[in-house]
Order: structure tokens, then sequence, then C-alpha cells
């Protein structure tokens, strides 16, 4: 199914775009609807924003870019999800909410809170494609856009101690040092920001716990015919599959879950947590033997102890040894006959 996100976003760019010198005509052009469209609940796919960014990125030559465009987007923009945000009595809160409902916003990623041992906040932004041009570019968007929105809450002077983009560091990141205002680490592990212990223990500005509690209940009404429990189990999970298989309560509080309402969403959706990570470690091995890994490589990818257990796996998964799946005439059992084999 195709990814999208909230048209909202795309009108935005297409506003940042126009003020800066493209043509709009060029942007409607990769867009295919007109300006007026892009309101409401409106979705649109998340490569057409790709391509928005990228278009706009080569006319502009500003590795700015991105920040502007978040900086003109609000909470308002995200409907009941952004209000939900904004009226939340504290950032940690609102980080919960974000990971639970993020969802509504797109589905081509997921939002992942964790407080650490040292009370640090640290929010993650996982979302799986190639980086192109487009990619990274959103991916910036959507880290100033939560930096902007804790400014709005906490005051201009909020500072993250560290923001992290998993991409290599543009030619000029004049813009970015000054926005963020704090350490940014290129090329790390994931997309995210930090935030230091204590930074978000006050009641936000915002904060309006009536309101809060009836947009709580209006996401909830909504996330019943949203993106399903286990697309965004998988996320977690392939977040840190080589460290080895998370347990379903460290992911269901990455999901802003409790264990027993995870496991209860699965079973509604007619699985279980281990199915949802055997069939990703199944996918993910052969995805990663189609690109050339040796079962050792692919070994540790997975999370497994040794290859002799991955062996055991595939032989369990698809019937054969990793030797056989390596081979340029193997061709994968059809999902029908994987579930014929597994009665």
């Amino acid at each position: 199914m195709r990814k999208t996100i909230a048209a909202t976003v795309a009108a935005r760019v297409y506003d940042i775009g126009t003020r800066t010198g493209v043509a709009p005509d060029a942007i409607l052009r990769v867009l295919e609807r007109p300006r007026a469209e892009l309101a409401g609940d409106t979705q649109v796919p998340i490569e057409t924003l790709y391509a928005c960014f990228a278009l706009c990125l080569r006319h502009t030559r500003d590795p700015g870019f991105p920040l502007q465009v978040a900086q003109a987007i609000t909470w308002d923009d995200y409907s009941v999800l952004g209000f939900a945000l904004m009226t939340s009595e504290k950032g940690t809160d609102a980080f919960a909410r974000l990971a639970r409902y993020g969802h509504l916003i797109t589905d081509s990623g997921a939002w992942q809170f964790e407080t650490r041992a040292n009370g640090e906040a640290r929010v993650s932004w996982v979302r799986g494609g190639e980086r192109t041009l487009g990619h990274r570019a959103a991916n910036e968007c959507a880290i100033a856009e939560l930096v902007c929105g804790l400014r709005r809450s906490y005051g201009d002077g909020f500072t993250p101690s560290a923001i992290r983009f998993a991409h290599r560091e543009p030619a000029d990141t004049r813009t970015h040092a000054s926005f963020f205002r704090t350490r940014i680490h290129w090329e790390a592990e994931e997309d995210g920001i930090d935030v230091a212990a204590g930074a978000l223990s006050t009641p936000a500005a915002r904060h309006d716990a009536a309101m809060n509690r009836y947009f709580g209940a209006v996401l909830e009404a909504q996330d019943v015919v949203a993106a399903s429990t286990s697309d965004r189990v998988r996320v977690a999970l392939a977040r840190g599959l080589s460290a080895g298989a998370a347990p379903a309560a460290r992911v269901a509080v990455s999901l802003g879950l409790s264990e027993r309402t995870l496991r209860r969403e699965l079973e509604r959706e007619g699985t279980t947590y281990r199915a949802v990570l055997e069939e990703l470690r199944r996918s993910t091995a052969l995805d990663l033997f189609r690109r050339g890994k040796n079962v050792t490589e692919v070994a540790f990818l997975l999370g497994f102890s040794e290859t002799s257990a991955l062996s055991r796996a595939m032989k369990r998964w698809v019937g054969v040894t990793p030797r056989s799946v390596r081979s340029s005439t193997y061709k994968p059992p059809s999902a029908a006959s994987r579930k014929s084999a597994a009665r």
C-alpha cells in the first residue's frame, strides 16, 4: 500500500517554495492537484512530498529550506493530533502521544520515545526507504517541526541537548546551527532529538486539561481506522534488530502503549508479537541475501547469536538453507504457500 502524509505539509512546501522563487506551476505539476486541495484531512503520497522537497532544494540551492518549511508549520496544521499535542501538560506527555498517534499524520515512518536512565528524553524518527534528497529533507523538516512546537510551548529559549540526523552533513550547515543552537550529530544511527532531564518538567504554556482530554478521546476514535499496530511494531523492531529481538514490553513503551494493550491490538489484527518479529526477520533476511550479504553478516544484522540459529530459522521460514537462498536460481515461496506450510 502506498505511504502517505498530511497534505498540509505539502502545502507549506508549496508556500515556502513559491516565496523563495520556485515557479508555482512546477510544484503543482509534481503535486498533481491545486493548492486549495492541500487542506483538511487530505493526504498526499509520501513520494510526492519527497519530489516537492527535491524540486525546491535544487532550485533554491539552500540546504536550510526544510527548516523554513518546518517553521511555517504549526500544531494547528495537524488537526486533532496537533491540538492534542499543543494542550498536553508537559513535553514528555506530547512525546508519548506523538509516538502513539503520529501515524495519523503519516504512515511513512514512526516516532519513538523513551526516557533514559539519566532522565534524558530521547525522541527518534524512524522512516525507511532510500535516503534521496527529498527523503533527507522531509526528515530534517520533521525534526525541526518538533523543535518549533516545543519552542512555542516552552519559549524561544528552548534548546534540545542534541539533534541527530542519519544522513550525511550538507555542504552548508550554517542555517542548521543557527536554528537548532545545539550539537548536531550527522550520519547518526537514526534521526531524532534529545532533551535534557528536567527541561520539560514544567507545564506547557498552552496546557488545557479539559481540552486535552477531549482531543485524546477524538484521537482514540480516529485511531480505530488508522494504520495498523502491526506496522508500527514492525518499524519499532526494525530500528534495533541487530541488537536482538526487543521484548514486547519495551516496544510497547516506545509506541506509547502498555504491553497488554499492544498484545490485544495485535490480536484484533489477527497476529501476534512473535509473528510480526518472525515475518520482519524473514523478509529482511531475504532482502539482505539478495543484496549479497554473507551468512555471518545477516546473522549479526538480524540479532542472531550464531549463524547456526539463522540457518535453522531460514529452514523454518522458507524451507532451504542460507546458501540456497543466496543462489541466483532461488525463488522465494509465495505468501499462500508459506501459509500452507505453516499449518
